[in-house]
């Protein structure tokens, strides 16, 4: 993920993309994904550790847009796609907790 948000950009952008904002459900996406796949690659499903993934989360986020103002050319730091990163993690976390599949599956490995 980093990696392609430390990409210097290039080319036109496809007509979609230049939507006021599209950018954020992006944002937000990645890290609803990213929370998601923490949240099932830890085996407690406390509210702390939901809160401690979304933490992780958004300071990720902020190490990439700190990397965009460093580092590219073409690239801009913005505070709201922060705010949606922190957000999609946020999503990503309930989600998760929302899994019916998921709660069964850490009470057999609980047992």
């Amino acid at each position: 993920m980093a990696w392609g948000c430390l990409q210097e950009a290039t080319g036109a952008s496809p007509g979609w993309w230049r939507l006021p904002h599209i950018d954020k459900l992006a944002h937000a996406g990645m890290h609803a994904l990213l929370a998601w796949l923490l949240w099932r690659g830890v085996a407690s499903d406390t509210l702390r550790t939901g809160v401690v993934i979304v933490l992780m989360c958004a300071a990720y986020g902020l190490a990439i847009e700190w990397g965009q103002w460093q580092f590219t050319l073409t690239r801009s730091a913005e505070a709201f796609d922060v705010l949606a990163n922190t957000l999609g993690a946020m999503l990503g976390v309930t989600l998760a907790r929302w899994n019916p599949r998921n709660a069964g599956a850490r009470q057999a490995s609980a047992s």
